[in-house]
């Protein structure tokens, strides 16, 4: 006899705790769902980053045709941000104390931001900013601007 009602989905559900057929049918088909929605958004995901890359490979050809490197120099350490120009005239004179030649970058965002130094050799600006850290003026969050961005005015 139970072996006759092993098969039964009602003693198969009651007894044993195992879900019914149609329990079964409906997680097999949120499981098939589930699977082709990853597929779907894999897929849109992949097609997504194709035009973003498509859109910027445009972009970096119009911005490296149309932005000229600020005040003669493509790389700049910027040692502060300041919306008020009077501080940003503080930290010009702190600089220019220290025998750097201090410049203004104002940005779209009007922002004014202090230049320490600039080149166009990245890697002798890395250098400056590691030595720079060592002096008691220079701030932790110093930063390198690639005026080719295009970020000031």
């Amino acid at each position: 006899m139970a072996f006759t009602l092993s098969s039964c989905d009602w003693f198969n559900t009651t007894f044993l705790g195992k879900p019914s057929k149609a329990e079964q049918e409906l997680a097999q088909l949120q499981l098939e769902k589930s699977r082709q929605d990853s597929i779907d958004l894999a897929v849109a995901n992949l097609e997504l980053q194709e035009a973003i890359n498509e859109s910027e490979s445009q972009t970096t050809s119009r911005v490296e045709e149309v932005i000229l490197p600020l005040n003669g120099s493509r790389y700049h350490i910027l040692v502060g941000s300041f919306k008020e120009p009077e501080n940003a005239d503080k930290m010009m004179a702190t600089l220019q104390k220290k025998d750097y030649k201090p410049q203004k970058v104002y940005f779209k965002n009007d922002f004014i931001c202090v230049s320490a130094a600039s080149s166009d050799n990245a890697i002798e600006m890395f250098k400056m900013i590691h030595e720079m850290l060592n002096e008691d003026f220079c701030p932790i969050d110093v930063w390198l601007y690639d005026s080719t961005t295009g970020l000031h005015r």
